[in-house]
């Protein structure tokens, strides 16, 4: 199963003027300590030591062979070290040739020593050199290598690269079309793949229904397995049998995932799917969620993205919850519940998740859906990726987990504070986001702002200034 990709490899490429007054010997001063300290984090790395003298990119000369490297090794994330000012036409050729996910830093000078290391001087210039061929990048501002600002920046940068490389790598498994009313819902394939190369591989419910069954037929002992195994993990609310029909579900879904190359899945959860097989598809999503495969309901397409985004932004855990903003809090002006009927991963559910079934009128033995209160957290995001006349915002928002009254199943659900909620409200329904989000339970707002500098023609959006603030200087607080 393809599912999201985790990995980043990373290259790094120290930099150093191409000018003899620029000394080999200073520039190792500060490249040496730079990789024992990478090494330290356990981060893996692709060096330059067999391509350029000194393991240093000094010059345009430099440029093909480093990026041959680094195509050979799969890289598909860069760091550009200054560690003796910088050479700009080298660093924007690579970052231009390369077009991945590219970071920046400087060694701070020794203390004591303002002139020894001559680096933030070259940061400036090649900077400049980055924005003139439209090469974008991320930027951690000079500091020693153990400062805190260093380690952070690093690793928001791993997260970042993991964002970027998703989405441009992106093909959502699109089972069936929407439900008709749903006009929220519709997208544009065509705008997507000639924008993004993002590509949607449809089939029918009923090729998924089919897939299904055969797993249930013809590997009916790995079925019933599976469905113990979730068995054992729930509360059982719903006729037994909904639990082997989601495993035969969710083999059926691998399956497809595998061989279309999918990153997630967009599924027309109901009707017809209960009508065929008797289940909504959420329990079998939640658990594929936890395998790196988010499965999202009502054939939302761009909320199968967005789960993309914010799962891959973490690395895995915690996973979004995909849900609606659907009713304000009693007492809480600022207060608002999201909730559904549920693809919550059970880990995602305080205590022990429900299995729920459908309630009247709707036919008893249907059921499927994940229920109970999410686990809290003072550090949520909500976020969705939306359009409207061409143009794509990435919305992005800080909220905290307050407590507020249960909600009945089928649903599972989390209570939360905004800043302002009216204020967002309106800001919502003016366009041209829905209520479809994915929230997670982690402030993601700034790795994702800092991905859409790499997601050309998507504008992140956030309803609040402070949260804007605060995305905006992550990469340079401590």
């Amino acid at each position: 199963m393809k599912g999201i990709n985790y990995k980043v490899v990373l290259g790094v490429a120290p930099t150093k003027r191409d000018d003899p007054a620029f000394l080999y010997a200073k520039a190792l001063e500060n490249k040496v300590p730079l990789y024992e300290k990478l090494k330290e984090l356990g981060i893996e790395f692709v060096d330059i030591d067999d391509v350029c003298p000194h393991g240093i990119m000094m010059s345009m000369d430099d440029v093909a062979a480093v990026e041959k490297k680094f195509r050979a090794a799969g890289v598909n994330a860069v760091f550009i070290p200054h560690v003796m000012y910088g050479s700009e036409p080298a660093c924007a050729w690579l970052a231009k040739r390369m077009n991945l996910p590219t970071l920046m830093w400087g060694p701070r000078d020794p203390k004591g020593n303002l002139t020894g290391g001559k680096t933030q001087i070259g940061v400036f210039p090649v900077g400049k050199a980055l924005g003139m061929v439209g090469a974008p990048f991320t930027y951690i501002p000079t500091c020693y290598l153990d400062d805190p600002m260093f380690e952070k920046g690093l690793r928001a940068f791993f997260a970042v690269a993991r964002v970027v490389n998703n989405f441009r790598n992106m093909r959502i498994l699109q089972v069936g079309t929407r439900p008709e009313t749903f006009w929220a819902c519709i997208v544009n394939e065509g705008e997507m793949l000639s924008k993004f190369g993002i590509y949607t591989y449809p089939i029918e419910v009923s090729e998924l229904v089919a897939k299904a069954r055969w797993y249930m037929e013809n590997q009916e002992e790995r079925c019933r397995q599976l469905a113990a195994e979730i068995e054992a993990q729930v509360e059982l609310n719903c006729v037994k049998e909904v639990l082997f029909k989601s495993a035969g579900m969710k083999f059926a879904l691998e399956e497809y995932a595998e061989k279309t190359g999918a990153t997630g899945v967009a599924i027309q959860c109901w009707y017809e799917m209960q009508k065929q097989l008797g289940i909504w598809p959420c329990t079998a999503g939640a658990i594929l969620a936890t395998e790196g495969l988010p499965v999202i309901c009502e054939t939302d397409v761009l909320g199968a993205i967005s789960c993309i985004l914010a799962q891959a932004a973490t690395g895995g855990e915690p996973y979004p919850h995909f849900a609606d903003f659907f009713s304000r809090h009693p007492e809480n002006d600022n207060g608002e519940c999201a909730g559904h009927c549920g693809v919550t991963p059970f880990c995602m559910i305080e205590g022990k998740p429900g299995i729920a079934r459908r309630l009247p009128p709707h036919d008893q033995t249907w059921g499927g859906g994940v229920t109970g209160p999410i686990k809290k957290s003072d550090r949520m995001t909500f976020m969705r990726l939306d359009q409207e006349n061409g143009e794509y915002k990435l919305l992005l928002g800080r909220a905290k987990a307050i407590d507020g009254p249960p909600v009945g199943q089928p649903a599972s659900y989390t209570w939360f504070e905004v800043e302002n909620w009216p204020e967002l409200e309106y800001k919502l329904v003016q366009g041209p986001f829905v209520h479809h989000v994915a929230i997670i339970n982690e402030d993601i707002t700034a790795i994702l702002c800092e991905a859409t500098r790499y997601m050309k023609g998507v504008t992140p959006y956030f309803p609040f200034d402070s949260d804007r603030k605060a995305a905006e200087s992550y990469f340079y607080t401590e």
